[in-house]
Parts: structure tokens; C-alpha cells; sequence
């Protein structure tokens, strides 16, 4: 609509840009109309921000100038500088002990994020600090999968899904666990994430965290000095 507006009564438009709104229609098995549509857009377009430097990189392959195109970084919507809030949650009808070493993802339950990934190197993990738990804070599509897999690898009862929260139910889980973790991987739609918030929400309470190498996660994650940025698909460098 805003294309149409241009074309027809030159009212000039700006597009805000996240990730896969991106990634996805760029992918080669994208259908050449989305292709298409996305570069006339963004060439109409009086400027374009996005999240990251690597949407940034993305956009400007798609023939748009690079002082069109202005990165801004979202904002954490919970951070550290507020008021502590007491932790209430519970582990099999039971309360998390305080001798537990929380390692906490939150997101949307979808493959991309790599709760899978952490499950899986779980019991390794274990073997080096035994008393570690895996806090999971969201909802969705992949649910039943993530909690099959800890199922059948019989650690079930380290790992707890928390579902949605209130804000100060998330900032409990931030203020609790010792280690932020979400090893997002790229999908072969090219789905990935753009930035992460996430990252950023844990950082604030001076939480360490764990991202990966795709997408723009090296925006939100500094390597080494806030966290630690790995390969996603590399389940003994992710346990390590």
C-alpha cells in the first residue's frame, strides 16, 4: 500500500525491517513474485531501518544504498535496574533448590531457537556440574517435541517448562539463573534471528550468555566480554 502511495501520489514512506521479513523472501526457494515485490519496496523506500548489521548487509545486497539504511537496535523490554522480585516457580511440584545452577532460555518454542540443542547436551553438561537445571520461558509450536526429546533421553525431570510469564515473573528468571543461553540456528527457508533481545535482557542483570554465529546475534552478543558466541550446530562446542 505504501508502494502504491508512492508511486501514484508520491507520499514518501519508511520501511522498518526486523529479520525474516527479510531473510525468508531472499531465500532462492522464496517464489520470484516476494523476491520481486521486496527489492521494489525497499528501492521506493525514503529510508529503511533495521536491527542489525547483518540485516543491514542483507538489505544492501538487494541494490539499496548503505546511507539508506540505519540500524537501530531494539530495546530491552525487561532489564536489570528494576526492583528484585521473589522467584515462586517450581520443578516437578517441587521447589527449585537453591544449590541448583540455572541455565535459562526465553523465547518462542520454534525449532530456529535451538532449545533442542541445549537439551541435548544437558547430560553432558551434567557430567562436569551434575546440579544443573534447564529453565525454558515461553510457549509454542515446538513444545511437545522439546519435551519429548528430554523424555526419551531421561533427564525429564531437569528440565522445566515454564510457559508464559508476567514481567516480573521473567525478571525473577533472569535475577535467578546463572547462565543465558539460546543457540538460534538459520533455517533452510532462511528464517534466522535478526537481533535478540533476549541476549541483551540477560545482560542487564550482568547474566553471562550464550548466542550463535548466525544471523545478527554478534550485535547483541559482544564474544568473550558479555558472553560467548557459538556454532550453533556444534553440540560439544555449546556444552563446553
Amino acid at each position: 500500500i505504501a508502494l502504491i502511495l508512492r508511486l501514484f501520489r508520491r507520499i514518501p514512506y519508511t520501511v522498518m525491517t526486523h529479520a525474516m521479513d527479510i531473510t525468508v523472501p531472499m531465500n532462492p526457494q522464496s517464489p520470484n513474485r516476494k523476491q520481486f515485490l521486496l527489492r521494489l519496496i525497499l528501492r521506493h523506500a525514503t529510508s529503511i531501518t533495521t536491527v542489525s548489521r547483518y540485516t543491514k548487509d542483507k538489505i544492501i545486497s538487494c541494490g539499496i544504498p548503505s546511507d539508506r539504511v540505519h540500524v537501530i537496535h531494539p530495546c530491552p523490554h525487561i532489564n536489570g535496574t528494576e526492583s528484585p522480585e521473589t522467584l515462586t516457580h517450581t520443578t516437578n511440584q517441587q521447589p527449585i533448590s537453591s544449590d541448583k545452577k540455572i541455565l535459562l532460555s526465553v523465547g518462542r518454542l520454534i525449532e530456529r531457537k535451538g532449545f533442542d540443542t541445549v537439551i541435548r547436551t544437558l547430560r553432558r553438561i551434567q557430567e562436569a556440574v551434575p546440579q544443573t537445571h534447564y529453565i525454558i520461558v515461553g510457549e509454542g509450536p515446538y513444545k511437545k517435541t522439546l519435551q519429548s526429546i528430554a523424555e526419551r533421553l531421561g533427564i525429564q525431570r531437569s528440565v522445566t517448562f515454564v510457559g508464559q510469564c508476567t514481567d516480573q515473573e521473567l525478571r525473577a528468571w533472569y535475577q535467578r539463573c546463572d547462565v543465558f543461553i539460546m543457540p538460534s540456528r538459520e533455517l533452510e527457508n532462511s528464517d534466522t534471528e535478526g537481533f535478540g533481545i533476549v541476549y541483551v535482557e540477560a545482560s542487564s542483570f550482568g547474566k553471562p550468555v550464550i548466542g550463535s554465529t548466525v544471523g545478527g546475534i554478534s550485535d547483541a552478543v559482544v564474544d568473550g566480554q558479555t558472553g560467548f558466541i557459538v556454532d550453533p550446530e556444534d553440540s560439544t562446542m555449546v556444552a563446553d
